[in-house]
């Protein structure tokens, strides 16, 4: 277990580190957090669309469509992890494309997909649920979002 200080250090990092991608991140990422902390009247679905945001917002800006469809397009595989219609890509696409350019090991990507889907699904689950029973739900999300920029900035 961290102490204080090192733990507000590596929130620290992390915050520099998502500032540096785009500057909107580190207040969705705080945003997320104040309202699990201070439980106001719509806290639960506050942090976790806050959430929601914070992942798919770094992303999207970490694999733009343009350059993960250029990608996808030259390797030729992973067609499924595009959207037909609207030819976007998925989340785990992205993710894909992220552990490429940043030359992750594969078991960062597969924990990275894992971590995704999981954090969406919960995420989109809780804005629309009983306080009572996401409660604990939201927090733990958000422990998974941090566990997943983390994979996305250092690799592990």
């Amino acid at each position: 277990m961290h102490s204080d200080e090192q733990t507000g250090g590596q929130v620290d990092q992390l915050l520099g580190w998502l500032e540096g991608v785009d500057q909107r991140l580190p207040r969705k990422y705080k945003g997320a957090w104040s309202a699990i902390g201070q439980r106001g009247p719509d806290w639960i679905s506050q942090g976790a669309n806050s959430g929601m945001e914070l992942l798919d917002w770094t992303l999207r800006r970490l694999a733009p469509d343009e350059e993960v469809v250029a990608w996808q397009q030259g390797t030729g595989m992973y067609v499924t992890e595009m959207n037909p219609e609207t030819g976007k890509p998925h989340r785990s696409l992205r993710c894909r494309y992220i552990a490429h350019s940043r030359g992750l090991p594969a078991r960062a990507l597969d924990d990275l997909i894992g971590g995704v889907s999981k954090a969406t699904r919960i995420l989109q689950k809780i804005k629309h649920a009983d306080e009572e029973a996401m409660a604990e739900a939201l927090r733990s999300s958000m422990v998974g979002v941090e566990c997943c920029l983390m994979i996305m900035w250092r690799g592990a």
